[in-house]
Parts: structure tokens; C-alpha cells; sequence
């Protein structure tokens, strides 16, 4: 459509494809048949679009959607993934994610993408959380970011561990929302491990991790108790240590070398697991450990 801006014709309309019927109507339509296979990533603007607008895809151009479908296959990562980022910023992305999943264009993105009520919940949680002083503390990380990467992280980290390296080739991801989703999905394969792990072992191990990657499995958690042992992580135990130092073994003329951590760390996880609660039981503890290496 064009609008004439000189004087005798100002504000006449020209629509000689019935875009303005089109608008009236509240539909999305393409402007030929072969609109989607000269460019695949339509298929997802116009997804976009119609969730956005809360306009309707109009029946022909829902048909040679359908047709088109199957090219998606072809189009590079790169270009689905930018895509996907402009999904992800918009207000209704929760419900352009799941028009992308009905209409059959997940399983051309990767066939390993699934789109469930667990994976809707997740992100449903991550838009909607205003994370309290500590969880901010701990990600450092910019809304943008932690929302943006989360919902990546929501998306695609119950994908099984033999295809999410597969996944994040064909997206073509950045090394940070890489290790992040990778982390991640490994956290989400093992959490009946994790459950299990003591707190002092379930700190270390978390540690291990970057914090995008726990936060995120912390959003999507539903067991109680699960969700508790990631909280106490990041408000609590992340943040204790023994009072002994590397300086106190050397004056106990222990050689330095690996031995010093794995002392530290075994203290360290006493004090977690609270088997000990002064200063007095960490230096009964040191003892006992010296005297079982000495």
C-alpha cells in the first residue's frame, strides 16, 4: 500500500493487492504462491505477526504454508535463530512458540524440539520472575540476557544429551548460551543424582556450573524439596567456607599440592552439612584428617 502526499491527492490510497481489506479483516496473507518458498523464515514472521496482531493466517496462505513447511530444513541456523530472537522479545512469545509447534515447523527446526505443557510452564515462570537480591547477585546478568538466554535454556534443555550438541550446530549459538545449555541440560538429566547429594556435595557440584544454567533449572523445578536445595545453594551454602587457609596447613608442614583442596573441601562440606558449627570442631576435624594422611 502507498499513500500520495502531494497536495491535490493527498492521503489517496493505493492497495493494489487488498492490503487494507486485508487489515480490516485482521488476516495475514502472502502476496503470491511461491512467497514462502523464495524466503522459509516468513513462515515464522507470519506467525509472529498474526500472534502479535491477534490477526488470523488466511486460509490459502495457511495451505501454502503447509506446502512449505519442509523447506525450513534448508534455511541456515543463523537466519532461523534471528528469527527465534525476535520471537523471544515479544510479549506473546509463549504463544508464538506454540503456534510455531502446531503447525509443525519445531520438527523442520530440529526434529529433537518438542514443545510441551512442562516446557510452556517453564517459560511462563521465567517471563513472569523478578529474582530477589540474590539470585541477581548470583547470575550477573542483564534482563535482556537472562531472559532471552533462559528462554533458549527452558526451550531446548529436556532435549536428550545425544542431540543437544546437534541442536546447538544447527542454531549456530555462541559459546556463552553454548556452555550455558549444555550445563543445563546435564543438571536436568542427573537431578534424581543431585536429590540424593548431600548439602556440602550438592554445592560442589553446582559450583561446577554456570549460574544461568541452575537458575534455570531452578525456574522449571516442581519437586519442593529440589527447589529448596537450590535456593539454600545460592542464598546460603554457596557462601561458606572453613577458616582455615592454605597458610595454616603450610605451618601444620604439610607439602603443598592437591592435598591442601581436598583438606579445604572436606572442611568446607562439614561446615555445610553442619557436622560441625565453631571453630573449635573445624580444628578437631583438621586434626582428625591430618592424622589419617600424616
Amino acid at each position: 500500500m502507498a499513500v500520495r502526499l502531494d497536495n491535490s491527492h493527498f492521503g489517496d490510497i493505493y492497495d493494489h493487492w487488498g492490503g487494507l481489506n486485508d487489515l480490516n479483516q485482521k488476516k495475514i496473507r502472502v502476496l503470491h504462491s511461491l512467497s514462502f518458498v523464495d524466503d522459509p523464515t516468513r513462515m515464522l514472521r507470519a506467525i509472529r505477526f498474526e500472534q502479535r496482531f491477534r490477526f488470523d493466517i488466511e486460509k490459502r496462505t495457511l495451505e501454502l504454508f503447509q506446502e512449505a513447511t519442509p523447506l525450513l530444513d534448508e534455511v541456515s541456523g543463523d537466519r532461523i535463530r534471528h528469527e527465534l530472537d525476535q520471537i523471544l522479545v515479544e510479549d506473546k512469545a509463549i504463544a508464538m512458540l506454540s503456534r510455531i509447534s502446531k503447525l509443525g515447523l519445531f520438527a523442520h527446526i530440529h526434529p529433537s524440539i518438542s514443545w510441551d505443557e512442562s516446557t510452556k510452564k517453564g517459560l511462563e515462570k521465567l517471563f513472569s520472575d523478578h529474582p530477589t537480591k540474590e539470585w541477581i547477585e548470583y547470575l550477573r546478568l542483564d534482563l535482556h540476557r537472562r531472559l532471552i538466554q533462559g528462554a533458549y535454556i527452558i526451550l531446548l534443555m529436556m532435549i536428550q544429551p545425544s542431540d543437544i550438541q546437534k541442536v546447538i550446530k544447527r542454531l549456530r549459538f555462541r559459546s556463552d548460551l553454548k556452555n550455558n545449555l549444555t550445563a543445563a541440560n546435564h543438571i536436568w538429566h542427573n537431578k534424581s543424582s543431585l536429590s540424593s547429594l548431600s548439602p556440602g556435595e550438592f554445592c560442589q557440584t553446582l559450583e561446577k556450573y554456570p549460574p544461568l544454567a541452575v537458575y534455570s533449572n531452578w525456574i522449571t523445578e516442581e519437586k519442593k524439596d529440589l527447589r529448596e536445595k537450590f535456593k539454600k545453594f545460592v542464598y546460603q551454602w554457596r557462601h561458606i567456607y572453613p577458616e582455615t587457609t592454605g597458610d595454616d596447613l603450610k605451618q601444620c608442614e604439610i607439602p603443598p599440592g592437591p592435598i591442601y583442596r581436598s583438606i579445604l573441601q572436606k572442611l568446607r562440606i562439614a561446615w555445610i552439612n553442619e557436622e560441625i558449627n565453631s571453630k573449635e570442631q573445624e580444628k578437631q576435624l583438621l586434626e582428625n584428617i591430618l592424622s589419617k594422611i600424616s
